[in-house]
């Protein structure tokens, strides 16, 4: 693999710093490939995607805002309501899944998250941030129905994206030696 490859992947970092432009329909449907090239037992596809661009954003806030709580102060209610606009276009990522004898929904939801993960991989790719957020509104039933969410499905992020104005700082290399071990070998 090229130097520049590997450290494109190992060198990944969400950044909340996003302007416009957003992704156009071609960056869009090239993402989507990207996410649909995860692992995937059973070829399931089991996620989809909405997409939400700039011009949806306030409606996205409103249908937010409907979702949550009714007891909400002024501040609280226009925070909710400007969560979507952090960036010019935002991805609802969901998980749809589906009965399968070799495919359980644990192994679905992992497939739906680096369906995700290679989303924001390919954003990057083409030029662009983005930073995947879940919060409360991710598992809010509420919210399910308002986006018309099938029984079998859930959120499983909201995928920010857009023109970084800012780089976000890389945190520092970390030493991984304690997250692997190699099989056959004991420790004396």
């Amino acid at each position: 693999m090229p130097e520049n490859q590997a450290n494109f992947v190992a060198q990944r970092i969400s950044n909340p710093f996003l302007q416009t432009p957003a992704p156009k329909l071609d960056d869009i449907e090239y993402m989507i490939q990207a996410a649909n090239r995860a692992p995937d037992h059973g070829n399931l596809s089991p996620f989809r995607f909405i997409v939400v661009n700039t011009e949806h954003l306030e409606q996205l806030g409103e249908l937010f805002l409907k979702a949550s709580a009714n007891d909400l102060n002024p501040l609280q209610s226009e925070k909710i309501l400007n969560m979507p606009k952090r960036a010019p276009m935002v991805i609802i990522s969901i998980v749809s899944f589906t009965p399968h004898p070799k495919a359980p929904k644990s192994e679905q939801l992992i497939t739906a998250g680096l369906a995700v993960h290679q989303l924001c991989l390919a954003a990057k790719e083409i030029g662009f941030d983005s930073m995947w957020r879940t919060g409360a509104l991710a598992y809010n039933q509420n919210l399910f129905s308002l986006l018309n969410l099938a029984q079998n499905e859930e959120i499983t992020g909201f995928i920010y994206i857009g023109t970084a104005f800012k780089t976000k700082k890389s945190p520092p290399t970390k030493n991984v030696s304690h997250l692997y071990s190699t099989f056959g070998e004991h420790d004396e």
